[in-house]
């Protein structure tokens, strides 16, 4: 599967005021966060 595929799955089913606790490799983590922030999501690692 695709990272962005998942993560516009949980976009639809957290919205609205969810939260995802994502724990994986540092490389993941990197990606995740792009994603994570071009989808209007508010990021801390």
């Amino acid at each position: 599967c695709d990272i962005t595929r998942i993560m516009l799955e949980m976009d639809r089913i957290l919205r609205p005021g969810g939260y995802a606790y994502i724990r994986d490799s540092r490389q993941v983590l990197d990606q995740v966060h792009q994603i994570a922030l071009a989808m209007g999501w508010r990021v801390s690692v």
